[in-house]
């Protein structure tokens, strides 16, 4: 006797018999009823809880001893008496019928066992020690009911009907595995833990969302994360190359999304002119985004700020104004690609980031994995010509005072900050979700 192979039965409509009242036919057969079997009792008597559910129409009671030919018929015997004869002989028969067959107490005439059961709605747990020592996997239950809570079946209950969405948006098997491993480790069990259902959700559907865009980029990423999703976009654009073929795939795709330029009033005069031209050529509604103070205020009080604290001078004029105006939005896309920064070298297509306010926001790169001569060469198919200043040699443009040409032999972002730094702030301030 042996049962190593566990499996969980669905007993949905089928025929199962109790044969005896024993110790254990009440529990049986409320077991039975409550895995949506049709249940009959062969039996002489019945305790008054079981002869109610015969009376209540919920089982068929035939009220007499079990005799040879009852068992073909049904999907699943369980006999509750103590006769170890009777039990085999029932055993016998159930094997002749092909009818799964269980003695309560008596292992060697079972072709099952029952293990120790912990339920938290679509979550069961259930522990057997092959018939050696049943109270053992009584005491482990006991553990599990204090250490596995009411919060695991709603847990469950959102994975549950995540699945049909990943299977369908995820087809490849290894990457939803993956998938699931992370789902179940993330902190939304926690979340249900303190009642915090809709934060959970949330973590569980962006998870998902994101495993299905990471497989994406280009149009294809923009195509699926602004027509499938209604939440609300934007685009920051500084009118380099990276970020006009960015710029140009929205319009394309949907046209009214808002183009944020953040305007620190220390923009070349190219720039400016580029910006509007495109504007007034492709219909975009711009949107400049303005420091809080004017230069000729922040000049006044801190002097030339961008040569004396670069950090704070974008920290003032970039950055918090930035993170003020992506409180409205709920998708932000960039131009972002890994080659152009040691400090862009792990950008994924989509990511999930926190603001300084907390607000979380999905961050769109999807030009993350594409070379400097895929964008010259989209351009060119487009038929777009690029900001002028590039034909003057600049190869990373942003604010006059702290834009030059680039060191030789080193890389494209070489000439902004004078080498003092690779990053203004916007893409760094913003805490990445794991």
């Amino acid at each position: 006797m042996s049962w190593n192979y566990p499996v969980f039965l669905d007993l949905t409509g089928r025929p199962c018999l109790v044969a005896g009242n024993g110790f254990a036919t009440e529990a049986k057969i409320r077991g039975l009823l409550d895995a949506g079997a049709e249940v009959t009792l062969i039996a002489p008597s019945a305790s008054s809880e079981v002869a109610a559910l015969a009376e209540q129409g919920r089982i068929r009671w035939l009220r007499r001893e079990f005799e040879p030919g009852d068992m073909p018929g049904y999907f699943l015997a369980i006999s509750t008496g103590d006769d170890r004869s009777r039990n085999r002989a029932l055993w016998e028969e159930a094997r002749r019928a092909n009818v799964l067959f269980n003695a309560v107490d008596d292992p060697p005439h079972c072709d099952f066992s029952f293990g120790a059961v912990v339920s938290r709605g679509d979550l069961i747990i259930a522990t057997g020690t092959n018939g050696k020592c049943p109270a053992l996997g009584v005491r482990l239950k006991e553990r599990f009911e204090s250490e596995v809570g009411p919060e695991y079946a709603e847990f469950a209950g959102m994975l549950g009907r995540l699945r049909p969405e990943i299977a369908r948006r995820i087809p490849d098997f290894a990457r939803r595995r993956e998938l699931w491993y992370r789902l179940v480790d993330s902190e939304a069990l926690e979340y249900v833990r303190r009642g915090e259902t809709t934060r959970a959700e949330a973590l569980l559907k962006g998870m998902v969302t994101m495993e299905t865009w990471q497989g994406m980029e280009g149009e294809e990423l923009l195509r699926e994360a602004l027509a499938a999703n209604e939440a609300r976009a934007c685009l920051t654009c500084s009118f380099q190359a990276e970020d006009v073929v960015v710029l140009d795939m929205v319009r394309r795709i949907q046209p009214g999304i808002p183009v944020l330029f953040l305007d620190t009033g220390y923009h070349f005069p190219e720039t400016l002119e580029y910006r509007d031209r495109l504007a007034r050529q492709w219909g975009f509604p711009l949107v400049n985004v303005t420091p809080a103070s004017t230069v000729a205020e922040q000049a006044a009080g801190l002097g030339r700020l961008y040569e004396s604290d670069p950090g704070r001078c974008c920290g003032m004029r970039k950055v918090e104004p930035l993170m003020r105006a992506l409180e409205e939005y709920d998708i932000w896309i960039t131009g972002l690609r890994r080659e152009q920064s040691p400090t862009r070298a792990g950008l994924k297509t989509a990511e999930r980031h926190v603001l300084p306010s907390g607000k979380a926001i999905w961050k769109l790169n999807p030009l993350a994995g594409w070379k400097m001569n895929e964008v010259w060469s989209y351009l060119a198919v487009h038929e777009i010509d690029p900001l002028p200043l590039y034909e003057r040699g600049y190869t990373s443009i942003g604010c006059a005072p702290c834009t030059s040409l680039p060191k030789e032999g080193e890389g494209a972002r070489s000439g902004r900050w004078g080498g003092q730094k690779l990053e203004c702030g916007i893409h760094t301030v913003t805490a990445k979700e794991p």
